[in-house]
This record gives C-alpha cells, sequence and structure tokens, in this order.
C-alpha cells in the first residue's frame, strides 16, 4: 500500500516558466485564450501540453491565479482583504501582476520561521496542517518538537511517507529555521536508547517518563532507612527496580499496568525533584506533603498531553487533580507500599497512617446518563436505519457525501462502514466491553441450541473470567457482511478473530502486524475500534441528511464505545428483564453495580412524595 508524498512546492520560479508567467500576465490584462495560446505556445506542443486547446490553457492559468493569490494572502496577512478584493477583478494591471509574483517569490529561495505552510507545502498538505492550527514553519517545528515522532498521526490523510518527507526538508534546511528536534531525520533504529537515560540529582528540574531515567546513587533507595534487608523475596536493588518488580504483576493488563505506571511515575519524580529523598527513606510527614502536592501540582509540572519520548513529556495534563484521581492516586500508591512491605523490601508502609482524600460519594459512580436513548438507538440499528443507510452507499457516494478523500487506491471506505455495523450492533445488542469485542474469536460463536435465531458467543472479561452473550440474527448477518469483506467463509469456526480491519494503514507497525500472518488473523485493537466508532459517529452527528433531533446529534459526537454498554442495561432493565440475567451478561461481579440500571427505585420514591403532597393540597 503506497501513498503519493509528493506534497512540497517548488518555488514558483521554477513552478511555472518565463511562458506560463506571460502568458498569466496576458490573461488577467484581458487578452482573448485563443490569442494567447497561439503567441505564446509554440504549434508543435499545443496538443501535448493543451489537447482541448483554449479551454485547457484557461483552467491552467485560472489555478496558477489561484494559487498565487493564497500564497501572497499567507505572506501578507496585513493585505488579505484587499487582495480579496482584487480577487473579484476580471483584469489587472501590469504593476498589480507583478506585485502578485514578487511578493509570494520573494522570499522562495530561503524559508524563514514565519513562511507560511502554503509558501513551502502543496494545498492539500498545507490545507492539513492548517486545520491543526499550523500555519507557519516555526509552528510546524514547535508542534513537531512537542508531540514527538508521531507528531503526523493526530493530522488527517497525512501518513507516515508524507510527514518524513516533510522532516527530511526541514532537516535540508535547517540552517535558516528554528533548531530542530533530536530526532527529526533520523530513523528509529538510530535514536539513542540506553544513552538518553538521565541520572537525575536531588531536586532536579528535569521530568521525564520513568524508562529515560535513574536515580542518582543517593536517591536509589540502595541504604534506604525503611529498607528490609532480612531475607527479601525480590531481587529488586534499588526502588527504580522494586517498582518494576510491582508494575511486573500486572504485565498483560494493559490498563491496570499503565494506570499504576502513572501513578508510581509521578511519585517517583515527585521523592527525586521535589522532596529530595529516595523513596524507602519516607516517613509519614513526606506522605503527607505528596498528598498536598496532588492537590496542586507545580506549574511546571504541567503540559499538554504528548507522547513518552516527547522532550516536553509532562507528568500532569491538568493543574488541578480531582478528589477522585488525588484518591485514586494514594490508593494505587498505598497498595504498591503494602506489596514491598509483604515481599520485605520495605520494613513498614507509611501510607497505612495517611488518610485519603475527601472525596464526595455519588450517587451512581457510573455515567449512565451517557446511554443512547432507545429512540436514538432504533434509528441507527434498525433495519434500514442510519447503519444500513451507510452500508448501502457506494465508494463515490460515501466520499462525495462525506467530504473525503482516498489515501491510495487500496483504501476504501465501504468495507469500513460494513465493519463498523457489525462493531456498534454487537457492542449494543450484548453490552460487551470494547476490550472484549477486540478479543471475540470466530471459534467462541456457535448458534444456541433450541432456540432459533439467537447465538452464543464466550468472552472474556475481568479478572479474566469467561461469560456468555447472545447476538441476535440481525447482528450475525451484519458479522457475515464484514467476513464476505474479508473473503473469509464465516461458516468455518476457527481460532481467529470475529472482527479485523479490511485495510490497513501503510505504517510499518501496521504492515508487520497485518501481513506476518494469514489475513484476517490480527483483529482490531481496542484503540482501533475506538477510533472507527468515534471517527464515523462524528460526521454521522454532522450530516444533517439524517432525521436526528440536536439533542441525538450532540449525543453521536460525545458518545464513546462505554455507552453502549450502557445503552445495553438501561434498555433491557427496562424491558423488565430480570437484574439477576442483566448482571451475568453485563459481567459485573456484585449485583449493586448492575442495579444502578433499576430506576424502580427512584420512580417509586418520586410517586410517592408525590402522593403525599397530593394528599397535603386535599
Amino acid at each position: 500500500m503506497t501513498q503519493h508524498n509528493d506534497i512540497l512546492h517548488e518555488p514558483i520560479s521554477m513552478r511555472y516558466n518565463r511562458t506560463d508567467f506571460t502568458a498569466l500576465r496576458s490573461w488577467m490584462s484581458g487578452l482573448d485564450l485563443d490569442f494567447i495560446l497561439d503567441r505564446y505556445y509554440p504549434f508543435d506542443e499545443r496538443d501535448l501540453i493543451f489537447p482541448n486547446g483554449a479551454a485547457d490553457l484557461g483552467k491552467k492559468l485560472s489555478a496558477m491565479r489561484e494559487d498565487l493569490i493564497d500564497r501572497l494572502c499567507d505572506a501578507r496577512p496585513h493585505a488579505v482583504k484587499a487582495i480579496a478584493e482584487w480577487r473579484k477583478l476580471k483584469t489587472w494591471s501590469k504593476s498589480g501582476v507583478d506585485f502578485l509574483y514578487q511578493g509570494v517569490d520573494a522570499k522562495a529561495a530561503r524559508p524563514r520561521p514565519d513562511d507560511p505552510v502554503t509558501s513551502w507545502f502543496k494545498p492539500i498538505a498545507a490545507k492539513r496542517l492548517k486545520a491543526e492550527g499550523i500555519k507557519t514553519m516555526a509552528d510546524l517545528i514547535d508542534v513537531i518538537g512537542r508531540r514527538g515522532r508521531g507528531w503526523y498521526m493526530p493530522i488527517p490523510c497525512l501518513g507516515a511517507g508524507k510527514a518524513r518527507k516533510i522532516e527530511s526538508w526541514l532537516l535540508a534546511n535547517q540552517d535558516y529555521l528554528p533548531a530542530l528536534p533530536y530526532f527529526v531525520g533520523k530513523p528509529a533504529s538510530d535514536l539513542p536508547q540506553a544513552a538518553s537515560v538521565k541520572i537525575l540529582e536531588r531536586h532536579s528540574r528535569m521530568l521525564m517518563p520513568m524508562e529515560r531515567f535513574l536515580p542518582a546513587s543517593e536517591l536509589s533507595g540502595t541504604q534506604g532507612c525503611n529498607r528490609h534487608h532480612q531475607r527479601p523475596l525480590i531481587s529488586a536493588r534499588n526502588d527504580y527496580d522494586a517498582i518494576q518488580a510491582y508494575l511486573y504483576k500486572y504485565r498483560g493488563q494493559d490498563k491496570t499496568w499503565q494506570a499504576y505506571r502513572k501513578e508510581l511515575e509521578r511519585f517517583l519524580l515527585w521523592c527525586i525533584c521535589e522532596c529530595g529523598k529516595a523513596m524507602s527513606d519516607l516517613l509519614v510527614d513526606d506522605c503527607e506533603a505528596y498528598k498536598d502536592f496532588l492537590a496542586n501540582p507545580p506549574e511546571r509540572w504541567v503540559g499538554t498531553r504528548q507522547t513518552r519520548h516527547s522532550p516536553v513529556w509532562k507528568p500532569f495534563t491538568s493543574p488541578t487533580l480531582s478528589p477522585e484521581s488525588q484518591w485514586y492516586a494514594i490508593k494505587c500508591i498505598r497498595t504498591c507500599f503494602a506489596w514491598l512491605v509483604d515481599v520485605r523490601y520495605l520494613s513498614a508502609n507509611p501510607f497505612v497512617a495517611i488518610q485519603n482524600p475527601i472525596v464526595a460519594q455519588q450517587i451512581h459512580r457510573m455515567q449512565i446518563h451517557k446511554a443512547l436513548s432507545r429512540d436514538l438507538w432504533n434509528k441507527l440499528s434498525r433495519p434500514d436505519g442510519i447503519l444500513d443507510e451507510l452500508c448501502s452507499l457506494s465508494e463515490q457516494d460515501i466520499l462525495d457525501r462525506f467530504n473525503l478523500r482516498l489515501h491510495s487506491t487500496m483504501k476504501m471506505y465501504a468495507p469500513q462502514l460494513v465493519a463498523l455495523r457489525a462493531i456498534v450492533l454487537l457492542l449494543g445488542a450484548t453490552g460487551i466491553r470494547r476490550e472484549e469485542l477486540a478479543f471475540a474469536s470466530r471459534k467462541h460463536l456457535q448458534p444456541y441450541p433450541n432456540q432459533p435465531g439467537i447465538w452464543q458467543l464466550a468472552v472474556q472479561g475481568k479478572r479474566r473470567k469467561w461469560r456468555y452473550v447472545y447476538p441476535s440474527s440481525r447482528d450475525i448477518e451484519a458479522i457475515r457482511a464484514h467476513w464476505a469483506d474479508r473473503g473469509e467463509d464465516f461458516d468455518v469456526p476457527r481460532d481467529v478473530p470475529l472482527l479485523s480491519p479490511v485495510h490497513f494503514p501503510a505504517t510499518v507497525a501496521s504492515q508487520i502486524k497485518h501481513t506476518a500472518e494469514e489475513p484476517g488473523s490480527k483483529g482490531y485493537s481496542v484503540k482501533g475500534i475506538y477510533n472507527l466508532v468515534r471517527s464515523w459517529f462524528t460526521r454521522i452527528a454532522n450530516d444533517e441528511t439524517f432525521a436526528l433531533t440536536p439533542e441525538e446529534r450532540d449525543t453521536l459526537a460525545s458518545a464513546g464505545i462505554h455507552a453502549f454498554r450502557h445503552t445495553f442495561g438501561t434498555l433491557t432493565v427496562a424491558d423488565n428483564m430480570p437484574i439477576d440475567v442483566v448482571q451475568g451478561l453485563l459481567g459485573h461481579a456484585s449485583l449493586n453495580t448492575t442495579t444502578i440500571y433499576v430506576r424502580s427505585t427512584e420512580d417509586r420514591a418520586a410517586a410517592e412524595i408525590g402522593k403525599w403532597r397530593s394528599g397535603q393540597k386535599d
């Protein structure tokens, strides 16, 4: 799968030759196109360059004029209004045409930090960059530095190939631009690994992720006053190794591992850079100080969300943590310390003397208000509903309706919409989590005996516990259509993912994942499911042709994947399905969790208070 990576402008003096510019000046002065064609272009070249004669010449000169005007608007923003007025003129004076040319080509030889991106990148790339707020070359370099090597990933239609082309051009012109990040122009294999690890001294100003630093020897905890030196049960030599040993417990549990790593990483950085102590030297009053730190982290600890290898990565993305987040942080650290005591790395746990941050108890902890209403769910899922309508569109209809572009001849949107329908129907009709859907296998899906139209799917949920959910015949037909796009036989159960991308990005990681083994053997990732659903729901919400209310559009525009789980819970309970059955289908460990979907208690309380007040009026 290839990309068209020709995105750089040549300088105008190179892009358009002298004949083109003379022809443009004549055309903008009001001369006839046939006259210009006869006068300036040799007869033996006309059929080759302009097969349709003056019509093709007119198209070229019109495009050239608009290109020059667009560049001039970016090069001279103070004159945008005047230029907009000039754009309406059918004829231009010679001085006006000269100004147009000189104004945009004067700086063409060398880029400058304040050059607009439109001066150097072709319209399709410049448009994508400007949509991200990248207007100048300085803006571009700043974004690359903040986001890291994957800076281009959030930008639609700007893949790795185009990004590397931009980086190569920046590197070739680095003498005229601000300093480039260290990774620009270097393959991933050449980037420093172990050599990039820094030693953090006491009260250091540097903040970086755990994989990029080590504590100085006096802060490592090898001689910490809280160390347990009698037959420890782990081989950790210092605090850093002890944290890694604790995190190793959660290998394979990506979400839990990432959550604990984030909290312990912040804590270890605080110990070194703020407290100036080793973790195994902390006392109770130090732990109280960390509670205060969480309530109001210093400004230098806070920044925008970045990749972990970005040089401007920060531990916090918000200047204030909610009480719930503070409570969770203390809980994670206390649990880690308790484990370190159990394995005899530490002698005592100072966090046992620390009270949890005060958190107001919510009426409902889960955000079930984000569930889709019955009407909205029906509009999406019913036969001939929104999902079916999308799947009935031709490829060209999809491109036109949603103003999309093909990334290459291999990139098709119709199979993507068929996969979207299967994903949404399964999520809403069974209540499974996106992680469970991502790892669902075809061999675990079977028709349920003695129940026509009902299928049984085994999924593995939290705590590695298996359970059954029951897709309908409509859900199965949607999956069949997806398998047809994959070119596979649905009726032959195999140990392959139930849902898998039909087309995939041309990145190295994606190619390795999807082509190393047989097609379909690698399914959607958890993030892939999220991105697919969110991108298309945003488009659906913005499409005025669908019969949706403003409230429904807002719901779709903000709906996360978990909204379908809440939708299943609220609709099944509202239809009087036994609560213990709903608990089993959702995989809740406690019935109390499932009862959040039960409104009978609230409805009864409201009804009884209404009766009481009516009696008072009588």
